[in-house]
């Protein structure tokens, strides 16, 4: 005696659309750009992460390591706020050293990216930390200019 199954028919068709059905892919190009925006925001944060690593490291008096992490963190940063907030941090950093050019290359930037944004405030911390670094390398008139280098 052959026995059919009420459902086998029912079950064989809904097998065959799931397997038959076309459908139709993403366009590469906005897989790409997911892809890319996707890995940006993740080198960021990592960034961000090295960033307060490092701010760890400089209060731990660990000099050395927290510059590194920073020069890291420069490089994978995008976004120029946050650049200029590092360039800050290695700008202090070289001048609690008594590596005044070198910090005065950071103020530098830091100038650079205040004016780039148009910021006010950012462009008066920029100016006030060449200011800083001009009086400790003995140019205050450079300073009282009011102009960088």
């Amino acid at each position: 005696m052959d026995q059919t199954w009420p459902w086998a028919d029912s079950f064989s068709s809904l097998h065959r659309d799931a397997y038959t059905e076309v459908r139709t892919p993403r366009p590469p190009i906005f897989t790409l750009g997911c892809f890319r925006a996707c890995r940006a925001r993740v080198y960021h944060s990592l960034a961000k992460r090295k960033v307060e690593q490092g701010v760890r490291l400089y209060n731990q008096h660990k000099q050395q390591q927290a510059i590194k992490k920073w020069k890291s963190a420069l490089k994978a940063i995008r976004k120029r706020d946050d650049k200029f907030e590092v360039l800050g941090y290695l700008y202090q950093a070289y001048m609690d050293w008594g590596k005044y050019r070198d910090a005065l290359e950071f103020a530098h930037k830091q100038l650079f990216i205040s004016e780039e944004l148009d910021n006010p405030n950012m462009r008066a911390e920029s100016y006030l930390n060449l200011a800083r670094s001009h009086q400790r390398l003995g140019g205050l008139e450079r300073c009282e200019l009011g102009r960088p280098s």
